[in-house]
């Protein structure tokens, strides 16, 4: 015999589990993530950063690329900035500036220069046949505004648009360098595992700590730490 109240119970059952299902799915959000259109870099040194003493970049690009980090036979400078010539023979073993945009310039796609009160910008690309003074002295340098440029103790931070910086694709990837001086051997630190953050906004800071370098700097310029947002 057919019991009219169990049915009944077990149609209201049905219909209360159908309705909390379609409950959970009308409150589920799928969020559409977006391009970055800013990028947010905060670098920390072992004590208070001297621009009269030491040079800060950051090379960048849009894939990873090529860093002299030799601890014995290195020199950093970046295309268009003055060099020293007898350092440039001696590091290339006589080759010349065409050592190093084969080997390294050629891979970047730009460098950030941090001065004491905002940033110069660089940007490639950067022939492989760079050969000459003449050429080398063609790529410029353009100075940057910055309104959140700010050294707060031993803290460099600043704000860049994306789109200053000429990226293709999604993904931003970055190296820190301090130097000191037109020497042989004149890097002072450098982040040699080449660092990558996807530019898309609202996705979790990129932290690291500069403990894999076998650099022996001077404190103002240790690289310690860093932390890039995509905003």
């Amino acid at each position: 015999m057919i019991n009219p109240f169990k049915d009944k119970y077990c149609l209201c059952l049905f219909l209360t589990c159908l309705l909390v299902i379609l409950s959970g799915c009308a409150n589920t959000v799928t969020l559409k993530e977006s391009p970055g259109t800013n990028v947010t870099f905060s670098i920390t040194f072992d004590s208070i950063p001297s621009f009269s003493n030491y040079n800060y970049y950051i090379v960048y690009g849009s894939n990873s690329f090529n860093l002299n980090s030799s601890l014995s036979s290195n020199y950093f400078f970046i295309p268009g900035e003055s060099f020293n010539q007898t350092t440039v023979d001696t590091i290339s073993a006589g080759t010349g500036l065409i050592d190093f945009y084969t080997k390294y310039f050629q891979t970047w796609g730009g460098i950030l220069t941090l001065k004491p009160t905002d940033i110069t910008l660089t940007k490639g690309p950067f022939s492989d046949s760079t050969n000459s003074d003449e050429e080398h002295f063609s790529y410029l340098s353009t100075n940057h505004s910055i309104n959140n440029y700010q050294v707060s103790g031993s803290t460099i931070s600043f704000t860049v648009p994306v789109s200053d910086l000429t990226i293709s694709g999604n993904i931003l990837f970055f190296s820190i360098i301090t130097t000191k001086g037109n020497n042989p051997n004149n890097t002072q630190d450098l982040v040699s595992d080449i660092q990558s953050i996807e530019i898309i906004s609202n996705r979790p800071p990129l932290t690291r700590q500069n403990d894999t370098s076998l650099f022996q700097p001077e404190t103002g310029a240790k690289i310690v730490s860093w932390t890039v947002t995509v905003l």
